[in-house]
């Protein structure tokens, strides 16, 4: 075990030890994700170098039972086990822990105005002369969509 690693591990003792004999003392906060349901007593582990996929699998066999929680905005993946009402939560980013796979796809389409089509009408208007008509002719171009595929 390294020196840093006892140094923390002392230090967690003795901060429960002085929270223990110091009710008056309100509990630390340590944040969480309600969103991504991680409590509000969650002492994180960030993987954000390194081989995260495989550090995160070492951090999740540790734990044991551990619960899997994908983050609402996508970006980070959890792995977390409570404690007492203390939850250890190790995330590593989804990119690197997940492989994402298709499902299905969906083709949407959406209507689109023709913006030549508008400009070939008054064209053939002004040869025209009719200044009236182009006019009427243009706005009802403009409002007369085009259907076009979504990629």
């Amino acid at each position: 075990m390294t020196d840093n690693r006892q140094a923390f591990i002392d230090g967690l003792h003795q901060i429960a030890d002085f929270l223990a004999e110091h009710p008056e003392v309100p509990l630390p906060y340590l944040g969480g994700d309600i969103r991504a349901g991680i409590p509000r007593h969650c002492l994180p582990i960030y993987l954000v170098s390194g081989p995260q996929r495989e550090d995160l699998a070492v951090i999740a066999k540790a734990m044991g039972s551990a619960s899997k929680v994908v983050d609402p905005d996508g970006d980070r993946f959890y792995v977390t086990r409570r404690f007492g009402a203390i939850t250890l939560a190790a995330s590593a980013s989804r990119d690197e822990v997940c492989e994402r796979v298709v499902v299905g796809t969906k083709e949407v389409t959406r209507e689109v105005p023709d913006p030549g089509r508008s400009r070939r009408r008054a064209e053939g208007l002004r040869d025209r002369g009719d200044r009236a008509g182009r006019v009427a002719v243009l706005a009802a171009a403009e409002a007369r969509p085009r259907r076009a595929p979504v990629r």
